[in-house]
């Protein structure tokens, strides 16, 4: 709570907009990321497909977009594709989640545009530097 009124205190600029991409089978995994998330001075918003995430990345522009490495329903591969083909999505950062690694995967999408990868269990503090490294300041103290 301290670093989001530090936060404040340095800039007055939000953190930004985060998109959480999943499905049912993840609806814990996305609770808790937005939770630490918006403690953390973050809107979430959240899409539960493919065609979910791409209408709320044409309207919102989220700056960050957490993308899970597998997807029922679509190749996360593909989804990643369109979402950088967007004009409004293009300078995202988009973190890839999973439970289980799959290096080639992982490898996949980072040449298709992911800017890296978390495995779960989350942790704020590696997220933090990878969101970094990727270019995004967050102000968070």
């Amino acid at each position: 709570m301290n670093a989001v009124k530090n936060m404040s205190r340095q800039s007055s600029r939000a953190p930004g907009t985060c998109l959480i991409v999943s499905d049912a089978a993840r609806t814990l995994f996305g609770a808790q990321l937005q939770q630490i998330l918006e403690r953390r001075g973050f809107a979430v918003l959240h899409a539960c497909d493919a065609e979910d995430a791409l209408k709320t990345c044409w309207r919102n522009a989220p700056s960050i977009i957490f993308l899970p490495q597998n997807m029922r329903q679509e190749d996360s591969a593909n989804l990643l594709r369109r979402i950088r083909k967007m004009p409004r999505s293009q300078s995202a950062i988009v973190m890839i989640y999973t439970e289980t690694p799959d290096p080639r995967r992982i490898c996949r999408m980072i040449w298709d545009g992911a800017s890296d990868c978390i495995a779960l269990p989350f942790n704020w503090e590696i997220l933090e530097a990878k969101l970094r490294q990727a270019g995004y300041e967050s102000h968070v103290a």
